[in-house]
């Protein structure tokens, strides 16, 4: 609930693109390009199950834990804590601190906020998701 008004980001800065985020939309947008031609970066504090796959330009932030056969494809980001079921497929979206993805998810084009979860096999397409609210559907892109 607090505002933004301003976070200076090294990769899109030096090209001067200035993003509005007042809507999900333009948030969604300026993550794609936060994390445009980065390739996977993953912090050393994370574990990422050795059959897990990743592409693209993917972050993975420190305690973040990727189960076996997960598939992970960019542009995507998953903050601190996250924790990824065996076999789940995340493509296109944002995950911030301690979101659950259960075993077997499937998520495209999601925004999942602080400490929600997924619950295993459920598949999401273009939903932000709250801990403590109803899901909202995006609209695609």
């Amino acid at each position: 609930g607090a505002p933004i008004y301003g976070f200076p980001l090294a990769a899109v800065a030096r090209d001067g693109l200035w993003i509005d985020v007042g809507t999900l939309a333009d948030y969604r947008r300026a993550g794609r390009a936060a994390l445009r031609g980065g390739g996977p970066r993953v912090d050393p504090a994370a574990r990422v199950d050795p059959s897990a796959r990743v592409e693209g330009d993917v972050c993975i932030a420190a305690g973040v834990v990727v189960g076996a056969g997960a598939r992970l494809r960019g542009p995507l980001a998953l903050g601190r804590g996250c924790r990824l079921g065996a076999g789940s497929a995340l493509h296109d979206c944002v995950l911030w601190e301690d979101v659950v993805v259960g075993a077997g998810a499937g998520l495209r084009g999601c925004i999942i906020a602080d400490g929600a979860s997924v619950a295993p096999g459920e598949t999401l397409r273009d939903i932000v998701r709250s801990a403590h609210a109803a899901d909202v559907q995006l609209g695609p892109g």
